[in-house]
């Protein structure tokens, strides 16, 4: 009777062995994913196991193009962020795309996995990201674990995460009317969760401002934005309204105004280094188009001093590589002294990076250039060191 017991029990556990096995774990097909820059590039699915964590993208490969996985640890590799911790890539599972370059050489779709360290089981929303790339080089900046069914109940129970995914997802399928929903909800439930001049509620207010622009509302936008930044000051927070409200300016060519605006957010996020580094090169793209259409108005106009960049060297001269940033010069003159007497004039590009000694705190900078025999030149800058 005893042994009887015992093969019944083992039987049993047999047959449920690989229902526990597949018990352990979760597989989304077709995740929502938000905010993705590459149109390429296609999460499939992510699979969670206990051992690892899978995620399956399709990928559309046309000749010439190349693309890199890249090895674990380097620069540009996948990563994986849970709860504000990253979780590595360890491989690539598809013996057809290892680690290294799928190379196109015709029009065609590729597919293949990637193997991270294992995410918890129940993990929800992940950051997938590439590298230590800041935001606006994200792949992918939310990855949510659920169907849209599940996104859907959690968001109709007021979560104000899904509520905002949600936005997104249904601006991606131009089904601007439901995303209007979802951002106004979520835009009212920051101001009970958070507050009114919090980040979360300017965050909803800047999604609301930017599909208005969709939309072609743009005096609704204009308005929006004017009235938030009023009432939330000109601090970090309010930062991206004043960026999208220089876009608002440029649609509508009123181009003086959108080149103050975006000369005022780059001032707003001067002390914030992530913020300032991932949008300085769009921001500048963006005062050098309106620049270029004031100047065909107006060939007096001078030069615009931008910006800078300033990245220590390693080695021991203790140098700095600056990047200057400026709208219609064509030489730069940079000096210890705010004076500029002495100093002599280069020749300046938008690429052009100038190498300087780390022993001062700042430098000074001021750009001309020559039209029709005349010469003219921006206001003078500090590049703090």
């Amino acid at each position: 009777m005893k042994y009887a017991f015992l093969l019944c029990y083992t039987f049993a556990s047999l047959l449920l062995f690989p229902f526990s096995l597949l018990a352990q774990g979760k597989t989304i097909q077709n995740p929502l994913v938000s905010k993705t820059n590459s149109e390429h590039l296609v999460v499939q699915s992510v699979e969670l196991l206990p051992e690892a964590t899978h995620i399956s993208f399709e990928f559309s490969c046309f000749e010439g193009l190349e693309y890199t996985l890249h090895q674990p640890n380097t620069y540009q590799a996948f990563k994986i962020i849970y709860q504000g911790k990253p979780y590595a890539l360890k491989g690539a599972t598809d013996k057809e795309s290892p680690f290294g370059t799928i190379k196109c050489e015709m029009m065609s779709v590729r597919y293949f996995t990637l193997a991270f360290e294992p995410l918890p089981l129940d993990a929800d929303i992940i950051s997938l990201q590439e590298g230590e790339r800041y935001d606006d080089e994200i792949f992918f900046e939310k990855v949510v674990l659920s169907s849209l069914d599940e996104v859907m109940s959690k968001a109709k129970a007021g979560n104000l995460p899904y509520l905002r995914l949600l936005g997104e997802h249904y601006e991606r399928e131009y089904d601007y009317e439901k995303a209007q929903e979802y951002y106004q909800n979520y835009t009212d439930g920051t101001i009970k969760s958070d507050g009114l001049n919090s980040a979360a509620h300017l965050d909803g207010v800047n999604l609301m401002i930017q599909l208005s622009l969709k939309l072609g509302n743009y005096t609704e936008a204009e308005e929006l934005a004017l009235q938030t930044i009023e009432a939330a000051g000109e601090g970090v927070a309010a930062a991206s309204i004043t960026a999208t409200l220089g876009d608002v300016y440029q649609i509508l060519g009123r181009h003086t105004e959108a080149v103050d605006t975006y000369l005022k957010y780059m001032k707003m996020v001067e002390n914030d280094e992530q913020l300032r580094t991932a949008n300085q090169s769009t921001v500048f793209n963006l005062i050098m188009y309106s620049y270029s259409q004031l100047e065909e108005q107006d060939s007096t106009i001078p030069p615009l001093a931008i910006g800078s960049s300033v990245s220590p060297k390693k080695n021991d001269k203790k140098t700095a590589e600056i990047r200057l940033y400026a709208a219609g010069a064509t030489e730069v003159q940079i000096s210890n002294s705010a004076e500029m007497k002495a100093d002599k004039w280069e020749v300046y590009d938008v690429l052009s990076t100038f190498e300087r000694p780390l022993d001062g705190k700042e430098l000074h900078v001021q750009f001309r250039t020559k039209r029709d025999e005349k010469e003219y030149y921006s206001e003078k800058i500090k590049v703090k060191l």
